[in-house]
């Protein structure tokens, strides 16, 4: 499908170059998160073993997801236009999930209940069956469709996005404080990611639709998403605030879906929200003063590292100082400074971004399908090797659905 002019110029690709890097983490996430799946008798080490901050990407998303519904309905959503709102959805989102669910199943054997499957078709995963292993990213999908679901009567009702949010926030904490451990945690998380979602929303309200060419400050910003999760402070202060609530969750070991989000996510929001604007639009001067808070904040984390070197487990904080640190360098550069390299990157990071859907609901099938192959494993080499032939394939297959796939799909309906 080729975009016309007009269609270019309403992309921002500042967003589409979040995403693109968003979506290339999860998977290398999954890579090293879930052990001898690449390589099934080889785990890495040193700074190959690397845990990229998936877990922070898909909050990114959430949040991504109400900044852009915000600004593609700016104002009420009317009655009339609630189907049109939600045919847009089902196009954009089911043909692919549809094929990533078969893929799943694939990935699986064909051992998985037809019950299942029927649950993950309605986006009832994880009630009452659990999220199919083979793809377990597709737990998301179902709290996207829950959040734009909840999105048709907040917008007929010109709800305040900041309202829903503040609220969202506060009904999580409630329920965790009444029972942090049962049907509590289970419906707070849902209030938690929408609680980011709506922060997206809310964001989309309070930005300018100029969109800032891309600079230092930006890929400031990408390096900080690298690195911000093994450094962030604020995690610190929002443990003990958990604690002090008495909202701890307790992990649910036969259901991982209760426990996927968490109040302590909290703590991720505000760099989250700032990554989002910084790609999104132009700083206000109140902004830059809360941007260059958050930028420092993170040196306490690195002093640390410093401190403890010799503790077990602190030299996996070797990458994310080394991005913070490089973070920090490009976010006191000019504007004008690496103009080229700037716009390079972008394009290559939106280039990922306008399939990163596809990517990220078909990556982990082709993972395990790596995982069952037995021959030509258990070395660094099998393990690099792999990743090379795994990585590029992962990538084509979600350009694929993305590209080609969808767009089909999107022709075949509007033709009827």
């Amino acid at each position: 499908m080729v975009l016309n002019s007009k269609e270019r110029a309403s992309i921002n690709y500042n967003l589409e170059a979040l995403r693109g890097l968003a979506a290339s983490m999860v998977v290398w996430h999954h890579v090293i998160v879930h052990p001898q799946q690449l390589d099934p008798v080889y785990i890495p080490t040193g700074v190959a073993a690397f845990n990229a901050p998936g877990h922070f990407a898909v909050l990114i998303f959430f949040l991504l997801s109400g900044f852009v519904i915000g600004k593609s309905q700016p104002e009420p959503l009317q009655r009339t236009g609630v189907a049109t709102y939600l045919r847009k959805r089902f196009v954009r989102l089911y043909p692919i999930y549809l094929l990533a669910i078969l893929a799943g199943v694939v990935a699986a054997g064909f051992r998985v209940p037809l019950i299942t499957i029927g649950q993950h078709m309605l986006f009832l995963q994880g009630w009452g069956a659990p999220v199919i292993f083979e793809n377990n990213p597709l737990w998301s999908l179902q709290h996207e469709v829950l959040f734009y679901l909840a999105f048709i009567p907040l917008s007929i009702y010109s709800a305040r996005p900041w309202v829903v949010a503040l609220v969202s926030a506060a009904l999580s904490l409630f329920l965790l404080i009444l029972n942090p451990d049962g049907a509590g945690a289970a419906v707070a998380q849902y209030l938690i990611g929408f609680a980011f979602w709506a922060t997206g929303w809310t964001l989309s309200t309070l930005t300018c639709t100029e969109v800032p060419a891309p600079s230092p400050r930006l890929l400031s910003a990408f390096l900080l998403m690298l690195g911000i999760e093994y450094l962030n402070p604020l995690t610190t202060v929002a443990s003990r605030i958990v604690l002090w609530l008495q909202v701890h969750q307790i992990t649910d070991t036969t259901n991982w879906m209760t426990f996927l989000i968490r109040a302590i996510d909290y703590a991720s929001l505000p760099y989250a929200a700032l990554i989002v604007v910084v790609a999104a639009s132009r700083l206000s001067p109140g902004l830059r003063v809360a941007s260059l808070l958050l930028q420092i904040l993170p040196l306490v984390g690195v002093i640390n590292t410093i401190r403890y070197w010799a503790d077990p487990g602190v030299h996996s904080s070797l990458l994310p100082c080394l991005f913070y640190l490089v973070s920090l360098v490009f976010y006191f550069l000019p504007d004008r400074v690496l103009p080229a390299f700037s716009r390079t990157t972008v394009q290559c990071l939106a280039f990922l971004g306008a399939f990163s859907y596809g990517l990220y609901v078909i990556h982990f099938p082709i993972l395990v399908a790596f995982h069952n192959i037995p021959f030509f494993a258990g070395t660094p080499a099998s393990f690099i090797v792999r990743a090379t032939l795994y990585i590029p394939l992962a990538f084509a297959v979600g350009y694929w659905l993305d590209k080609r796939f969808q767009p089909w799909v999107k022709n075949k309906i509007e033709a009827l």
